[in-house]
């Protein structure tokens, strides 16, 4: 194996022992592959009284408290290749889900479901913008019939995905559907082998996200712009109108030190600091938004004093999305934010515009972006802009636009409703 999960821990589930549990000890043992497993004991009246799921939640935050500082392990939950991963069954899904909701110091490299019963609404997104995850694997069958069986416990955003599955996609993300099992044959036969054990053996990545605030000058920034350059030549080098409308450094420069966190770059690994992307999503004053909106306006003609900071002296901003461009080696599909790179940057994004309101009540009202290519189209599309039936006049590029104060905007990304959710009150991180 090339990579090697640094202990995998397991969590049963309901009026159980977790037999299971020993079985896959053993069978990881013999590919030396260490082993955890959290026990809450064979439970069933008890699982009835008031305060019992959160005796649980809080007996599995103790016990991952003391996993992860165990010196045998020499775990470190900054560090992809030193995180656990775990596989929760039943009761054990619920634990684990709400705990980590819960508690942000939660951390696994992958995580495996199976017959689990939480809700099929669960927000996935949120654990991964918090990067509490890095991938989740969820193995269902409609033949599995104790999780309909969830609501004997009382248990709030409960529910039936481990027989009907979640409301989530992304690169991070995947489900499969076992059409024949029952709620305990996902350990019966083959099947760790088969399923579990190449999921928990894929390499994770090191990806290091570096948001503007956090770069210490602008020659820190020109060294990061001199590679972004070098991006932008493989992504929009062969537009006939890239070499007219490209950005030069200087006013990248300007820029960033208007308002630095306009920009977020993506780095290969923590080490290296190789940028192999980034996102420049900036708020404009009004007059030169519309200006953008009616494509009289081309990116190298925005001017710093037309960029508006973060700070909360204005507290309702429009956002133009200028770029979001990935090394093309990395663009492992083509399916716009399923690439982790696109997700770990839009992720970025989000989490800034939580931050500014939760600190200066800074609100977003509209956010534009132009389809400089396929990719850049298919990416609006995914956030849920709308083409707005106005092109640049010179470039012909469509131009897109998203209202978050519309609520006729049913298919927007799950993690801008949230913002929006955020913003009208309904929503907390």
């Amino acid at each position: 194996m090339k990579y090697k999960p640094i202990v995998i821990c397991t969590i049963h589930g309901f009026k159980s022992h977790g037999k299971w549990q020993t079985k896959l000890s053993d069978y990881f043992s013999t590919k030396s592959l260490p082993v955890y497993s959290f026990d809450y004991g064979y439970r069933f009246w008890g699982a009835l009284k008031p305060g019992f799921k959160k005796k649980l939640i809080k007996k599995f935050y103790d016990d991952y408290t003391s996993l992860i500082n165990c010196r045998k392990y020499q775990i470190d939950i900054n560090d992809p290749y030193r995180r656990p991963s775990i596989i929760a069954h039943s009761l054990g899904s619920y634990i684990l889900c709400n705990a980590m909701l819960k508690h942000q110091d939660i951390r696994f490299d992958k995580i495996i479901l199976c017959g689990s019963i939480v809700t099929k609404s669960f927000e996935w997104d949120l654990l991964f913008r918090r990067n509490q995850i890095q991938f989740v694997r969820n193995e269902y069958s409609k033949n599995d019939k104790v999780v309909d069986l969830s609501w004997l416990l009382s248990l709030n955003n409960s529910g039936s995905t481990g027989k009907k599955g979640f409301m989530e996609s992304g690169s991070f993300f995947e489900e499969k559907e076992f059409e024949y099992f029952d709620h305990g044959s996902y350990f019966e036969g083959n099947h760790m082998n088969e399923f579990w054990l190449p999921f928990l053996i894929k390499e994770p990545p090191r990806f290091q996200l570096i948001v503007g605030k956090d770069v210490p000058s602008i020659t820190a920034f020109t060294k990061y712009f001199d590679q972004t350059e070098m991006i932008d030549v493989d992504c929009y080098g062969k537009d006939p109108y890239w070499e007219k409308y490209h950005i030069p450094d200087d006013l990248a420069e300007n820029w960033a030190d208007t308002n630095p966190d306009i920009y977020s770059f993506l780095s290969k690994d923590e080490k290296s600091k190789e940028i192999i992307g980034y996102i420049n999503a900036m708020p404009l004053k009004d007059e030169i938004f519309h200006q953008l909106l009616e494509g009289t306006v081309h990116d190298n003609e925005i001017k710093p004093s037309d960029i508006v900071p973060f700070n909360g002296i204005k507290k309702e901003l429009n956002l133009y999305i200028m770029s979001i461009a990935l090394k093309p080696s990395y663009q492992k599909t083509h399916l716009g934010l399923r690439d982790l790179g696109f997700e770990k940057l839009f992720s970025s994004l989000i989490e800034k515009l939580i931050e500014y309101y939760k600190r200066y009540q800074v609100k977003i009202n509209c956010v534009a972006a132009i389809g400089w290519t396929e990719k850049g189209i298919q990416l609006c599309e995914m956030f849920g802009m709308k083409y707005t039936g106005k092109n640049e006049l010179v470039t012909n590029k469509p131009i897109y636009l998203l209202e978050l104060n519309n609520p006729d905007n049913i298919f927007i990304h799950k993690s801008v409703r949230k913002l929006v959710m955020i913003y009208n009150g309904k929503g907390s991180e």
